[in-house]
């Protein structure tokens, strides 16, 4: 069954792009037929392939603001041969856009993907956010099956993750959406620091609790939180060759400098949370 998935917080550098791109691969990987959806201005995704954004603006058919003013827009390819797997890119119009006198704005994304039926051909699509609970937010998140949360095990991350679960709650109360599934991801996770492996300790503890006390819609949702993902230079040396941390893996492991079982062990993890979804 499709699945669709957004990966969401309003708290920035928590590795939401990273995050989408590496499960994207891997369900590529799986042959999956993969729809990526850039929905930051920022088109953080968007250049991760080596695309230019500002290619995308105005007039073009790849202008993700079509969306909200019901043009047609088509998607990229970005696959190699005999896969299946496109994104549609995103540009700095989209923070531009002016929403305020668009009707029904908060449920474009959704109508959209049922217009055009796109279930009907992808397996699954995977929608990239902006740090911000906006409209393009809300709009994910009505769209959506399930959302994934990056959240590092930090201070000001985890204090931050209650008011997102709250705003996502009024968000499901206010338009009557159930999701099937939200998935907590601890990332850039420094194991060797007290400080980190203090406040995993309040996520895994606290995180359920304060979704079945305060967020009765959220709380009927699969509630998952993963194994910590760790900060480590691959997710910086993918990023400079416009790979996915999952693909720079498996195509350089005789270059990488940490050690093959730490290698092996990342794969498996980030496979892990792309089966979670699914």
């Amino acid at each position: 069954m499709s699945k669709i998935i957004t990966v969401l917080n309003r708290k920035g550098g928590v590795s939401k792009t990273t995050t989408s791109r590496n499960i994207a691969s891997i369900y590529v990987s799986q042959g999956k037929k993969v729809l990526l959806i850039d929905f930051d201005a920022q088109a953080s995704l968007t250049k991760n392939f080596g695309l230019l954004d500002k290619d995308f603006e105005g007039a073009s058919e790849h202008n993700i603001c079509n969306i909200f003013t019901d043009k047609p827009i088509k998607p990229i390819d970005i696959g190699k041969e005999g896969e299946i797997y496109h994104i549609l890119p995103s540009n700095k119009e989209l923070e531009r856009l002016g929403l305020d006198s668009i009707i029904g704005k908060d449920t474009k994304l959704k109508n959209f993907i049922e217009d055009m039926q796109l279930l009907d051909f992808y397996d699954v699509i995977i929608i990239d956010n902006n740090p911000a609970f906006n409209t393009q937010a809300i709009n994910s998140i009505l769209a959506s099956d399930i959302i994934m949360v990056p959240v590092e095990p930090a201070k000001m991350d985890v204090e931050g993750l209650h008011g997102f679960l709250e705003s996502t709650e009024e968000t499901l109360k206010a338009f009557r959406h159930k999701i099937e599934k939200i998935i907590i991801i601890p990332s850039k996770y420094e194991e060797n620091t007290r400080v980190a492996k203090d406040y995993l300790g309040i996520l895994n503890e606290y995180t359920e609790t304060f979704i079945k006390e305060k967020c009765p819609i959220l709380s009927q949702a699969s509630f998952v939180i993963t194994k910590p993902v760790p900060k480590t230079v691959i997710f910086k040396s993918a990023d400079g060759y416009n790979k996915s941390t999952y693909d720079y893996m498996h195509e350089n492991k005789s270059q990488i400098s940490i050690s093959s079982d730490k290698v092996k062990t990342l794969i498996d993890d980030l496979e892990k949370i792309a089966a979670v979804a699914m």
